[in-house]
């Protein structure tokens, strides 16, 4: 059996769906067989493209499955929109998102995986962001199946407070945007603070708005909305974010550089999974891994 760790991550959108429990365990032996089902990437309710790519989107999925199909790895880990679990159809499709959510689960048993589902929250692991997500956690039967990530941050005594988006701004606050986007910030050349694209102008013809407030973590970082910054008294700071700010709320490092024009980097951070929620996943599939278990299965 191939020693590999295969992970994929997508969907940059969210929803309000029908809640799944917290966790939940799904074994073979307790499953005698499920139906033909297929999907996995932009499963979601409110969906401003119109469900134009819906196809193309869900083809993710069962390109995925292909994968482990051929390559057969120990571990599988999937993140998706909680609406992959909702019972949404796009456009004139045949069958909903959930129909594609079992198609992943009985693809994966069918493999002779045992998996774990289970839906958690960006901010809860120190992401400045209310990013809720879907979880697949999967393992070849005979090795550990990976535990739930575990929470950082939250409002109890144990654990570290949820991160604000002003806690990751506040020291660009005094740095104006610039048309090259490079700043000089703690003695380094930062690049990503780009003027274009900030100006409220046009902002009747923006489409998707998200305000930002101080003492919170953002709402979903979407590919294609903007964020007003939320120091909208101070006539430098009423503005939608830079490429840099956006950045931030994924927690991806300020010496990233992203290429391309303003929107395809902005395209860029909203396809991404926040990088301390993917590290808290990639955490527990690892340490399952390193484990070295072997977990005789009960018949």
């Amino acid at each position: 059996m191939p020693q590999r760790i295969l992970s994929t991550f997508t969907g940059p959108r969210h929803a309000k769906v029908t809640v799944l429990p917290v966790s939940t365990i799904y074994r073979l032996n307790y499953v005698s067989s499920i139906s033909s089902y297929s999907n996995l990437s932009y499963f979601v309710i409110t969906d401003t493209s119109g469900g134009d790519k819906d196809w193309e989107h869900k083809q993710c999925t069962i390109d995925f499955l292909k994968v482990i199909k051929h390559i057969q790895p120990a571990f599988v880990s999937m993140e998706n929109v909680s609406g992959m679990a909702a019972k949404r159809k796009a456009g004139d499709a045949k069958v909903n998102n959930m129909h594609y959510l079992q198609l992943v689960l009985g693809t994966l048993l069918s493999l002779g995986y045992d998996l774990r589902l289970t839906q958690a929250v960006a901010s809860n692991f120190g992401d400045p962001q209310e990013r809720k997500r879907l979880i697949v956690l999967a393992a070849k039967q005979g090795y550990k199946l990976p535990d739930n990530p575990i929470q950082t941050h939250g409002e109890k005594e144990d654990l570290l407070p949820i991160v604000t988006v002003k806690d990751v701004l506040q020291d660009l606050e005094k740095i104006a945007p610039s048309s090259s986007g490079q700043i000089r910030l703690n003695k380094k050349i930062v690049h990503g603070h780009f003027l274009e694209g900030t100006s409220l102008a046009n902002k009747k013809k923006t489409g998707d708005i998200a305000r930002l407030y101080e003492d919170y973590p953002a709402k979903t970082l979407k590919k294609k909305n903007k964020m007003h910054h939320y120091n909208q008294t101070d006539k430098n700071l009423n503005r939608f974010l830079t490429i840099l700010e956006y950045k931030r709320l994924q927690s991806f490092p300020d010496n990233l550089e992203l290429q391309g024009t303003i929107s395809e980097m902005r395209d860029q951070i909203g396809n991404a999974v926040p990088c301390k929620f993917a590290q808290a996943i990639g955490r527990t599939v690892r340490e399952a891994y390193s484990s070295g278990k072997y977990i005789p299965r009960e018949d």
